[in-house]
């Protein structure tokens, strides 16, 4: 059953995008990665979804401009991506595979977007290393490497008509899941990247390459998601550097062994089916959504992402609760309560 607020594209009406950006702005200059970058990148690899209709006013609420008159769109394979500018940085967010949902069917574009997602699934499917002409060299997935070539040339003209119009903006680069496998590739070929983050990202390619991704910035994978265990390192598959985790309780630590991912996930199976079993005697049936495809969800990293950061943020004696959405005060002085992830609520 289709859950509005899990599925992307998450409409503004169901989540607050770039709530906090006033109390807590991008820092284009960052020179080491941080929690706050990546809470705003996060929130645009999440409107990286959307069609420039919903996306165009997404990212304005956080002070950014869409450049060109869209989003940067493949051909064959159809990946996506968006070109945003301001506050000293331009942003390219690439989407993620798509999903169907009920709402595709209720506004009568049912059809074009099964076409969309049969083509991610193929992107997806294309699993033979092939080489790869960056500068990590090494061999890549056949799929990404296809999807993001086709989008090279109209993404690097994106990104030189963005630093015309902003000489001084810094590159940053995002993207979840196939996205975060495109970003992953785009920071290897694109020059002069500030900073990239990436969220429930795939593995992109093999020792070699990822030994030789230059990657200033953090890979991050959510419990029980299932996407970053892929493809699987029998092919010859590895997962660049810089992971970060978030456990079974939100808590982020370095990314540890595949052992310790696996027995924090049995930890955590009991409190999910506990939580599934009360959701369903309230009739909430989205409960039934598979653990590892929940924490897969692009609104979830944000919120977990953000959850985080907070956590570091100096709160005023006194704080209540931790489910509200709202942000208070100014400076180091600041309150700031947890947003929590919308697992079950139709």
């Amino acid at each position: 059953m289709d859950d509005a607020r899990l599925l992307p594209p998450v409409e503004m009406a169901h989540h607050r995008y770039f709530e906090h950006a006033a109390e807590h702005p991008f820092d284009a200059d960052a020179a080491e990665p941080g929690l706050r970058n990546a809470w705003w990148l996060a929130e645009c690899a999440l409107a990286a979804y959307a069609d420039v209709r919903l996306a165009a006013p997404i990212f304005e609420a956080g002070a950014l401009e869409v450049v060109g008159e869209g989003p940067v769109i493949g051909g064959g394979l159809g990946g996506q991506c968006y070109v945003v500018a301001g506050g000293g940085a331009v942003i390219v967010a690439f989407r993620g595979t798509q999903v169907v949902k009920t709402a595709h069917a209720r506004s009568g574009n049912l059809r074009e977007m099964v076409g969309r997602v049969l083509r991610d699934v193929v992107t997806d499917a294309q699993v033979r290393l092939v080489k790869w002409q960056g500068r990590a060299g090494g061999m890549v997935h056949q799929g990404f490497a296809r999807s993001f070539l086709e989008m090279e040339p109209e993404l690097s003209e994106r990104v030189a008509m963005a630093r015309k119009r902003h000489p001084n903006a810094r590159l940053w680069i995002t993207g979840h899941s196939l996205g975060g496998a495109l970003a992953t590739l785009a920071a290897d070929r694109l020059d002069e990247v500030r900073g990239i983050h990436v969220f429930g990202s795939p593995r992109v390619g093999d020792a070699e390459f990822a030994g030789g991704v230059r990657f200033p910035g953090w890979r991050f994978r959510h419990h029980a998601d299932a996407v970053p265990w892929v493809p699987v390192e029998a092919m010859g598959y590895r997962h660049i550097d810089a992971g970060k985790y978030l456990d079974r309780n939100a808590a982020l630590t370095e990314e540890p062994g595949a052992l310790s991912m696996l027995w924090d996930a049995a930890l955590g199976a009991p409190e999910a089916l506990r939580q599934a079993i009360t959701a369903l005697s309230r009739g909430e049936w989205a409960a039934l959504t598979p653990k590892n495809l929940v924490d897969h969800a692009p609104l979830v990293y944000a919120i977990r992402v953000w959850n985080a950061y907070a956590e570091g943020i100096p709160r005023r004696q006194g704080a209540e609760g931790l489910n509200s959405m709202n942000a208070h005060g100014s400076g180091d002085d600041v309150l700031v309560k947890m947003k929590k992830p919308p697992r079950y609520k139709q």
